[in-house]
């Protein structure tokens, strides 16, 4: 058994409202990729038990980053 992240395996979905705004904050993937374009060829910094996601609003870019707790599998 192993722990992963439900969000980047497509296992569970979750929504966030915008605190600035009340929009839907929409999910731009793992911090770590959205950093700057050539991170995603870099080794992920992984951690043990949670996948570090930032959400990004459409309406007013206001930017969150939420810890996403990793599930056994």
């Amino acid at each position: 058994m192993e722990k992963v992240c439900p969000i980047c395996n497509k296992l569970k979905t979750v929504k966030y409202c915008c605190d600035k705004c009340g929009g839907e904050l929409i999910d731009r993937g793992i911090v770590h990729d959205y950093m700057d374009p050539y991170s995603v060829t870099l080794p992920i910094q992984d951690y043990e038990d949670y996948c570090l996601h930032i959400f990004s609003c459409n309406n007013c870019c206001n930017e969150k980053k939420e810890y996403i707790y990793k599930i056994i599998v």
